[in-house]
């Protein structure tokens, strides 16, 4: 019983360092996460305040002339 006992506990800190490893890669997919939407967000701004100091005009539609 006690070499039972032994690879019960081998599995189960192996499962714990698995776990340890997947929380830890989740952590770093959730800070690259915010580090894009911070980027995003810095666009978004910067868009914002091009769209102040241009003017973005279309120009007035003609009709098309068939001749």
């Amino acid at each position: 019983m006690d070499s039972m006992e032994q690879r019960m506990d081998s599995l189960e800190k192996k499962v714990d360092t698995l776990e340890a490893k997947v929380e830890m890669r989740f952590s770093v997919v959730d800070l690259r996460f915010e580090a894009l939407d911070c980027v995003l967000n810095n666009i978004r701004e910067d868009i914002g305040k091009m769209a102040e100091w241009v003017p973005f005009r279309t120009p007035p539609l003609a009709p098309v002339l068939r001749g």
